[in-house]
């Protein structure tokens, strides 16, 4: 039974390691990432991966970097934007607001002078 037990053990080792090989086809040629495929090759190993996600060097492993770097670095830009539209918002807010306070002055320098033409039209 023990034996039974080692003799498991190890084909599970080997099934997942084989699985784990089989993912990792080697091609020394290509070091980029490839549209068509989605694949981006680092070192003859190739990642399905998104084309802005990095691979990296962990200890001894060649491994893509890990989804919460990938998607912090994502929303890093997000807010980033996001700032920079609410700061253009913001400055536009400020030009309509001097708009607004020139067309008052205007629409008051406008209404005496409108007064005065209508009296004149009407005598």
């Amino acid at each position: 039974m023990r034996l039974l037990s080692i003799c498991l053990v190890a084909w599970i080792t080997i099934f997942l390691m084989a699985d784990r090989c089989i993912c990792q086809e080697i091609d020394f040629d290509e070091t980029s990432y490839d549209k068509v495929k989605g694949e981006r090759t680092a070192e003859g190993l190739r990642f399905a991966i998104a084309e802005d996600r990095q691979v990296v060097r962990n200890g001894q492993f060649i491994e893509p970097e890990g989804l919460d770097k990938y998607l912090g670095r994502k929303f890093d830009k997000l807010i980033e934007v996001v700032s920079k539209i609410s700061t253009a918002v913001s400055a536009m807010g400020e030009r309509i607001s001097k708009l607004e306070s020139s067309v008052n002055q205007l629409t008051k320098a406008v209404k005496p002078v409108q007064l005065k033409s209508s009296e004149e039209v009407s005598q």
